[in-house]
C-alpha cells in the first residue's frame, strides 16, 4: 500500500492525502470511529491512532477499478496544519504504508490501463500549464482525443499492411495489379498527411510553464519605476528625480485573472558616459528583444522616444506608455496605447489588465489542438518518414519492403499510447511528475 500528499506543503486550509493499494480500505476503516461501506460518496469521520484523534476529516472511498489508478483507494481530507499532516503521515507509516514515489499513482493508472502513456505525460503539463489556453490543450490530450487520433492512423497503417501483404502472397501468381498499386499509394499519401496534420496542429510543451515576462523601458525621470511600483501596487523599485537611479534590472512576479508573469523594471535609456549606468542600458537593449511584451514609457517631455523605440522593439511584442497625465500636459498622440499616472493611479488598473491580455495572447497557437512532448513530436516524425519510404517502395513494387516500413511506422504509434513501452521509460516519464499525482 502507498500513500502521498496531494496537496503541497505548507500550511493551508485543507490537505490532501491519497492512499491506493489492496486492502487500504480495511486499513483505514480500522482506525476511524466508524467505518465506511459505502463507495464514491463522502464521510466526516474521526480518524484515530492509539494515541487519541488524530484530525476530524472528510473521507471518500474508492473500488478499483473505479478510481484514479484503477486500484482500491482512500482519499483523505483533513485540516492542512502541519502538526496534523506529519500526525497522519506518520500514522499511515505505522500501518505498514510506504510513501509513494513521484508519479507513481498516474503509472498504476497507466499499468491498469485507466490511461494511455501520453494521456498520463499530459497530466503532468497539465499541472505545469500557467494559462487557460495550455490547460485546454492538456486537458484535451487526458480525456484521449489525442489518443484516438493516433489510434485512427494506426488502424490505417494496418489496413495499408493488410494489402501489401496480399500483394507479396499473391503477385506471383497473378502478376502485379495497376489499381491495387494506385489504391496503396493513394492509402499511403493519406496516412502521411493524417500524420503530418497531426504533428502541425500540435504545440510542443517546451515553453508549458514557462513564465512570461514583461520590461519596462524608456527615457530617465519618465516614470518607469513609479509606474512599475503602482502596477504591482507596492513600493518595490527606488524612485527619484535624478536621472540613471535605476541601474540594474528589478524583477518582481504579478498576477492577474489567473495570468502569471515577472514584471521587470529596467534602467533608463539615454546617451551617458557612466560606465555603470552605460552598462545597464546595454543590458536593457539586449534584455528586450527576449521579452514577452516590452512597455514603452514616455511622459510629455519625451515623444521623440517612441520613434526610437519603434524601430528597436519592431520584431518585439511592445504597446506606448504615455505616464503622467495629472500634469495636464498630455497631448494626444497617435502611437500611444494607453494614458496613465503612476501618481495618481489614473488607467493603471486598465493597463494592468491590458498587459495580462497581451501576454496570455502572444505565441500562443490558438489553431493548435494538441500538446506534444520531444519524446511524442520525434515519433510522429520517426513514423512519416517510415510511410514516406513505405510509399517509395510501393512505387517501385517491392511489397515486402514496405510492409517492413509499415511495421516501423506502426510500432512507433504503439511507443506514443505506451502500449508497448519499457520499464526504463516509464520511470524516466514518471520521475518528473510531484508525489501524490
Amino acid at each position: 500500500m502507498i500513500f502521498a500528499l496531494a496537496t503541497p506543503v505548507g500550511k493551508s486550509a485543507i490537505a490532501v492525502i491519497r492512499v491506493a493499494g489492496e486492502g487500504c480500505h480495511k486499513k483505514i476503516n480500522s482506525s476511524l470511529d466508524k467505518p465506511i461501506n459505502t463507495f464514491g460518496q463522502i464521510f466526516l469521520r474521526d480518524l484515530r491512532s492509539q494515541e487519541g484523534v488524530l484530525d476530524s476529516c472528510m473521507l471518500v472511498f474508492y473500488k478499483g477499478p473505479k478510481s484514479y489508478c484503477g486500484e482500491d483507494m482512500v482519499e483523505i481530507f483533513s485540516h492542512g496544519g502541519l502538526g496534523v499532516v506529519k500526525g497522519i503521515v506518520g500514522f499511515l507509516e505505522q500501518l505498514g504504508m510506504r510513501e509513494a514515489e513521484p508519479g507513481e499513482f498516474t503509472r498504476l493508472s497507466v499499468a491498469n490501463n485507466k490511461m494511455s502513456l501520453n494521456e498520463a505525460e499530459m497530466v503532468s503539463t497539465l499541472i505545469d500549464s500557467i494559462d487557460e489556453h495550455e490547460v485546454m490543450l492538456s486537458v484535451a490530450a487526458i480525456s484521449g482525443a489525442l489518443s484516438e487520433r493516433v489510434v485512427r492512423v494506426g488502424d490505417l497503417i494496418d489496413l495499408l499492411r493488410v494489402e501489401l501483404e496480399s500483394q507479396i502472397d499473391f503477385s506471383d501468381e497473378d502478376g502485379v495489379n495497376e489499381e491495387n498499386i494506385d489504391r496503396m499509394g493513394v492509402m499511403c499519401n493519406d496516412i502521411i498527411k493524417q500524420l503530418g496534420d497531426l504533428r502541425n496542429n500540435s504545440r510542443l510543451v517546451d515553453d508549458v510553464g514557462e513564465k512570461k515576462s514583461v520590461l519596462l523601458v524608456g527615457p530617465p525621470n519618465s516614470g518607469k519605476s513609479s509606474l512599475f511600483n503602482s502596477m504591482l501596487g507596492r513600493t518595490r523599485s527606488i524612485t527619484s528625480d535624478i536621472a540613471g537611479t535605476t541601474r540594474d534590472m528589478i524583477e518582481s512576479e504579478m498576477v492577474f485573472n489567473s495570468n502569471k508573469f515577472s514584471l521587470f523594471d529596467s534602467a533608463g535609456i539615454r546617451d551617458t558616459n557612466d560606465e555603470i549606468e552605460s552598462s545597464g542600458i546595454s543590458l536593457v537593449l539586449q534584455e528586450a528583444k527576449n521579452q514577452s511584451l516590452v512597455l514603452v514609457v514616455v511622459d510629455s517631455t519625451c515623444l521623440d522616444f517612441i520613434a526610437v523605440s519603434k524601430k528597436i522593439l519592431k520584431d518585439v511584442p511592445h504597446i506606448i506608455i504615455l505616464n503622467k497625465s495629472d500634469l495636464g500636459d498630455c497631448d494626444s498622440h497617435p502611437d500611444v496605447d494607453f494614458t496613465v499616472s503612476a501618481k495618481t493611479g489614473f488607467g493603471v488598473s486598465g493597463l494592468v489588465k491590458g498587459v495580462a491580455e497581451l501576454i496570455s495572447s502572444v505565441n500562443q497557437d490558438k489553431e493548435r489542438l494538441f500538446l506534444i512532448n520531444n519524446r511524442q513530436a520525434k515519433l510522429i516524425d520517426e513514423a512519416t518518414v517510415c510511410c514516406v519510404n513505405c510509399l517509395e517502395k510501393i512505387s517501385i513494387e517491392d511489397f515486402e519492403l514496405a510492409a517492413e516500413e509499415l511495421k516501423q511506422s506502426r510500432a512507433r504509434l504503439d511507443d506514443f499510447i505506451g502500449s508497448k513501452s519499457s520499464d526504463d521509460l516509464l520511470g524516466d516519464i514518471f520521475a518528473n511528475f510531484c508525489i501524490g499525482k
